[in-house]
């Protein structure tokens, strides 16, 4: 451990609680004086999004309030205790902006600080610090003091710099892979639902839209489809089986019995994660079936099932042939927003099973067709898949380098000698 003497971060930085405002002083456009207001929803990922925004007037909003580069904006309070602190920096944005008053802005004293505090925001130590100070309060709140007061490493200024540039370094890696994840998912969203329109000729290659080549389509009741398609019921393709109720006595999360999904809280992207099991004996579901969410907020989501396991109301089984799982998984997953439409009944929306099956869809006829549009949505997954795998081990690199050397166990120093020596 460093023998380095400590100082407060509000030695370092002061923090600005955010604007106060009432609803009916909310303005609906942009004015030569108005201000964007950035809120928690705001901050993500360890950076401002400005999606959502509100706009207000300059009457409400004092100098020491207005973001300025360098400032980093930091949840301070949430009904969600584990949003609270999350942060981000506010560098050379184009407008007018400011911070709502569950948020502050938190205004290093030396504009070259703001990097590295920005990096400490977002340490393990940090997020400890703040979970300390909330713990046993009833209320998610944290004031400015308690932030000023949390110790950090007293670096010398020209560390500061060093430690952030080496952590930045990640920060553009990562941000980098995100972009190249949302340009996939873009692609995969577009592929999918050309492929689950057109689908692929006998090259495997996609098939020409109706507008290029209409001679290979024939009307449906759900518009034009290939000559070699059908529309049908879901309940042609597919066996759709119901889940249970298990009472919560019935379950633990100490593997005793058979694993028992309870809803989307239980997917992890499109399969499963087991987080119950209960004793009750019967089983509802088998591997490599798909699971989808019948009721509450979810309602739409699937997975595949990573195992044989009972399934909770909220779910039901899809059962198809094992050869053509990818093109029902991305079918379903196209769907989503219809099932959505369809949820219906009072304060937890539902689906029921004769809304499922009676779906009508378009579909191959031949397997060999089921079976190529999978492998070609697969194939995309496999891809970002990849970069999530990437982002998640850049992500752990960080955060295990970034508490070494905001703690002093490593110097930033030793480390860019040793860089060089290689």
């Amino acid at each position: 451990m460093s023998n380095l003497s400590s100082i407060t971060l509000g030695e370092l930085a002061r923090g600005y609680r955010g604007v106060s405002y009432t609803p009916d002083q909310l303005l609906e456009h942009m004015t030569d004086t108005s201000f964007t207001l950035l809120r928690s929803n705001n901050i993500d990922g360890g950076f401002l999004n400005f999606t959502k925004i509100q706009i207000v007037p300059d009457n409400v909003v004092n100098e020491e309030q207005i973001l300025k580069s360098g400032d980093i904006a930091v949840c301070m309070s949430n009904g969600s205790k584990a949003l609270v602190g999350k942060s981000a920096a506010y560098k050379n944005v184009i407008g007018r902006h400011t911070v709502g008053a569950f948020c502050s802005v938190f205004r290093p004293y030396n504009t070259p600080d703001s990097a590295f505090l920005s990096h400490v925001f977002q340490s393990n130590s940090f997020r400890k610090y703040i979970d300390f100070i909330l713990a046993g309060s009833a209320i998610n709140n944290l004031k400015n003091c308690d932030i000023e007061e949390f110790e950090l490493i007293n670096f010398a200024p020209n560390e500061r710099l060093k430690i952030a540039e080496v952590l930045d370094v990640f920060n553009v890696q990562i941000r980098e892979t995100e972009v190249i994840i949302a340009k996939l998912q873009q692609v995969k969203q577009g592929l999918s639902h050309d492929l689950l329109t057109r689908g692929v000729d006998e090259n495997g290659q996609l098939r020409p839209s109706y507008q290029d080549a209409p001679e290979l389509y024939q009307p449906s009741e759900l518009g034009w489809i290939p000559k070699d398609w059908e529309v049908c019921s879901l309940a042609k393709s597919i066996n759709l089986i119901s889940g249970q109720h298990i009472e919560s006595i019935l379950c633990n999360e100490e593997s005793k019995g058979s694993p028992y999904f309870t809803g989307p809280s239980d997917f992890l992207g499109a399969t499963t994660l087991i987080s119950k099991y209960t004793e009750y004996p019967q089983v509802m579901c088998e591997t490599g079936d798909i699971l989808i969410t019948v009721k509450g907020s979810g309602c739409g989501k699937v997975a595949i099932s990573n195992c044989d396991a009972c399934i909770s109301r909220q779910l039901m089984a899809i059962q198809v042939n094992p050869k053509v799982t990818a093109f029902w998984l991305a079918l379903f997953q196209n769907h989503r927003e219809k099932f959505n439409q369809m949820a219906t009944g009072g304060n937890i929306p539902g689906i029921s099973r004769n809304q499922i099956l009676e779906l009508l869809i378009r579909t191959p006829k031949l397997d060999d067709e089921l079976i190529a549009i999978g492998n070609m949505i697969t194939g995309i997954d496999a891809k970002i898949n990849g970069e999530e795998l990437s982002l998640e081990k850049l992500k752990l690199k960080k955060s295990g380098l970034m508490d070494d050397l905001l703690t002093g166990k490593v110097r930033v120093t030793d480390l860019i000698t040793q860089a060089k020596a290689s």
